[in-house]
C-alpha cells in the first residue's frame, strides 16, 4: 500500500499534475479577486465583530455545563484566532463592549442579531460568488443555516473550551515538558480552527460541497492560519515603528492588518475547496466555455434518462463519476436544464421532468450551442446558418433514438 502511494505521488510530480493544479487555482484567486473581497470582508467584520461574540457568549451562557467560561472564551479567541500584536484592540476594546451587551433595549438586541447575519450573508455572498452560483437559497432555508451558524459554532467552542479547561488543570507534564505541552496547544487550535472551517465550507455555499473537499480546505486554512498568527506576532513583536508612529492606537491597524490577512487566508481555503473537484480526471485542463458544452448536457440527459427508466432520482455527486468537470460548472448545467424545464430537482437529487421520447436533441443544440436567426439583412449570420443547416438536420430525433441507435452502454447502478 506504501510503495504503491509513493509510486502514484512520484508520478504526479514527475507529470507535473501538482504545479499545473497549483497554477490553476492561483488563476482562480486572480479570476475571483481574492484581495479585494478579503477587504470587503475585513470592512464588514469590523461592523460585525462585536454583535457576533456576543451572541456566541450568550449562546454559550445559555448552557449550564458551560457556566463561568466567558473568560475562558475571551483567552481562547485572542490565543487561537488572534496573533499577540493584536491582543490589545480584542482584549480592551471588543470583550469591553460585551460588557455592555445586558444594558441593550429589544431593538438593540435587534439591531446586534440583524449585524451578525450581515456578516454571515456577507460571506455567503463571497463563498457563492467562488462557487459561481448566483441561486440562492430560500429566505428561510438561508435563516435556518445563519442561526445554525450563531448556535452550533459557540457551542462547538463551549465543548472545546471546557475539554481544553480541564485538560490544563488535571495534567502536569505542561510544567515539566514545555515543548511537548507547546505543541498540543498548536495541535489542538489547528484542529478546532479546521472544524469550525470544515462546517462553513460544507455549509455556507449555496451548492454542493463534498465532505473531504471541505475537509482539506479546511485543514490547509487552518494550517496556514496558524503559521500566518506566529509570523505576523513575531514580525510586529520586533518592529516597533507601529509603537513609535501610532502609539496607544497601534494595536488598530495592526488589527485592521490581520483581519485581512485571516480572510485572505479563509477565503484561499473557500477556493481551495471549490476547485479540488476539479482534480478527478485533470478537469482542471479543460477550458471553461462552449466547447464540449452540448456533449456534456447529452452526458447529462443520458444519465437522467438511464436513471429514469429504472426509477432512480441521481445525487449530483453521481454525474461526477460519469462527467469530467467540476462540481460548480456541473450544478450551472442542471440549473439550466432546470430552468427550461427539462429536469427538476428535490431533496435527494435531479430527476427528467419529461419522458426522453419527447426531448429532441435539435431544441437542445439551439438553447446551448447555436440558434438559427431570421435576420434575411445579416449576410454572415446567413452563411453560417447554411452551414450549419446539414449538421442540425442530423440532431432531428429524440433522446431516446439517440440512445438507442448510438448503443450508449448503461452507466447507473
Amino acid at each position: 500500500m506504501l510503495k504503491s502511494f509513493i509510486a502514484q505521488s512520484w508520478q504526479c510530480l514527475t507529470e507535473q499534475r501538482l504545479w499545473q493544479f497549483a497554477i490553476f487555482i492561483l488563476k482562480r484567486c486572480q479570476q475571483l479577486h481574492l484581495f479585494q473581497v478579503s477587504s470587503s470582508l475585513t470592512f464588514t467584520t469590523l461592523l460585525a465583530l462585536v454583535p457576533f461574540f456576543t451572541i456566541a457568549l450568550t449562546v454559550i451562557s445559555a448552557f449550564p455545563m458551560f457556566e463561568g467560561i466567558t473568560r475562558q472564551f475571551q483567552d481562547f479567541i485572542t490565543d487561537n484566532l488572534v496573533p499577540q500584536a493584536s491582543y490589545t484592540i480584542i482584549n480592551e476594546y471588543v470583550f469591553g463592549f460585551l460588557d455592555n451587551a445586558s444594558k441593550l433595549t429589544t431593538i438593540g438586541i435587534i439591531m446586534l442579531v440583524a449585524s451578525a447575519i450581515l456578516l454571515i450573508n456577507t460571506i455567503e455572498t463571497a463563498f457563492n460568488q467562488i462557487w459561481g452560483t448566483t441561486k440562492l437559497r430560500p429566505w428561510h432555508t438561508r435563516l435556518l443555516v445563519y442561526w445554525a451558524l450563531l448556535t452550533l459554532g459557540p457551542v462547538i467552542l463551549g465543548l472545546t473550551i471546557s475539554q481544553l479547561g480541564r485538560l490544563t488543570k488535571q495534567s502536569i507534564f505542561a510544567l515539566h515538558y514545555p515543548t511537548w505541552a507547546l505543541l498540543l496547544q498548536v495541535s489542538i487550535s489547528i484542529l478546532v480552527n479546521m472544524i469550525l472551517l470544515w462546517l462553513m465550507y460544507r455549509v455556507v455555499p449555496s451548492r454542493y460541497v463534498p465532505a473531504k473537499h471541505a475537509l482539506v480546505g479546511a485543514l490547509w486554512s487552518a494550517v496556514i492560519l496558524e503559521i500566518a498568527k506566529r509570523i505576523f506576532s513575531s514580525y510586529f513583536g520586533h518592529v516597533g515603528n507601529y509603537q513609535v508612529i501610532y502609539g496607544a492606537f497601534a494595536a488598530v491597524p495592526l488589527f485592521l492588518v490581520w483581519i485581512n490577512v485571516l480572510w485572505a487566508i479563509l477565503l484561499s481555503g473557500a477556493i481551495l475547496t471549490n476547485a479540488l473537484s476539479y482534480w478527478k480526471g485533470d478537469a482542471f485542463h479543460r477550458h471553461t466555455g462552449q466547447h464540449g458544452r452540448f456533449d456534456d448536457i447529452l452526458k447529462i440527459l443520458i444519465l437522467l434518462a438511464q436513471a429514469h427508466d429504472e426509477g432512480k432520482i441521481l445525487p449530483t455527486r453521481s454525474f461526477r463519476n460519469h462527467i469530467n468537470m467540476g462540481y460548480d460548472e456541473l450544478t450551472d448545467m442542471l440549473e439550466q436544464l432546470q430552468h427550461y424545464d427539462y429536469v427538476a430537482r428535490d431533496n435527494d437529487g435531479w430527476l427528467l421532468k419529461t419522458n426522453p421520447q419527447n426531448i429532441d436533441l435539435r431544441a437542445i443544440f439551439e438553447l446551448f450551442v447555436y440558434r438559427p436567426h431570421d435576420n434575411q439583412q445579416d449576410q454572415i449570420g446567413q452563411m453560417v446558418q447554411n452551414f450549419m443547416q446539414p449538421s442540425m438536420e442530423t440532431l432531428n430525433m429524440s433522446l431516446a433514438d439517440f440512445m438507442k441507435h448510438s448503443k450508449v452502454p448503461t452507466t447507473i447502478v
